[in-house]
């Protein structure tokens, strides 16, 4: 059984770098909830971005650039 899920992890990432004054790091999300506000839900819950299954090499490349650039 889990204790935590993804969402609950980057809310305590978020709150550990907030504490320490740090810069948040990219947070990405790989889900397979492709339903309408998933991505929007992933942002509320301190995710950076979101990628939903299925992953093309394409859609991977486009969302990583956008958070290495």
């Amino acid at each position: 059984m889990r204790e935590m899920d993804g969402h609950e992890i980057a809310e305590l990432f978020r709150q550990k770098e907030q504490y320490l004054g740090k810069a948040p790091i990219p947070i990405i999300a790989v889900t397979g909830a492709a339903m309408k506000g998933g991505r929007d839900y992933c942002l509320s819950k301190s995710m950076s971005d979101c990628i939903t299954k299925p992953i093309t090499l394409d859609k991977f490349k486009t969302v990583i650039r956008r958070w290495m650039s």
